[in-house]
């Protein structure tokens, strides 16, 4: 079996040292070997690894979750439970997709209310972002 050194390994899977050191830590990756002179020793299927924790990061889950999808396949769960997973990083989305679309329209209707033409001390954008964030709160779930 082939092995890489820490900095090998980091220029192979475009992540720092810190990061594999880090994802070693928190249990994301398992620990290394040690070589004779104390070199952290990778091997080469630990590759994939990255691969996954790289994907799984660019389509939004966090490490807590990414490690909770490979103790999944490590535990041989069934496939169930990444479907599980997946449905519930689905319903996350929609809902942070529907905050986002009531904060797009509460600054579509605030910039629209602000002709750029009055003093900036009665500016509508201003006078707003200075209610009380309650107010603010309760004019975002308005927006639904």
């Amino acid at each position: 079996m082939k092995y890489y050194t820490i900095g090998k390994l980091a220029k192979l899977v475009q992540q720092t040292p810190v990061t594999i050191r880090y994802y070693e830590k928190i249990g994301l990756i398992p620990m290394s070997k040690r070589s004779v002179g104390n070199f952290r020793l990778y091997p080469e299927s630990l590759v994939r690894y990255f691969y996954f924790i790289q994907n799984a990061k660019l389509v939004g889950f966090d490490l807590n979750e990414i490690k909770c999808l490979l103790d999944i396949e490590t535990n041989q769960l069934p496939s169930q439970q990444i479907k599980l997973r997946m449905q519930q990083k689905i319903s996350y989305i929609e809902t942070k997709i529907k905050g986002l679309q009531r904060i797009k329209q509460a600054l579509m209707d605030w910039e629209n209310a602000c002709d750029g033409s009055v003093s900036i001390t009665e500016c509508p954008i201003l006078k707003t972002l200075y209610l009380p964030p309650e107010d603010i709160r309760d004019y975002l779930q308005q927006q639904q």
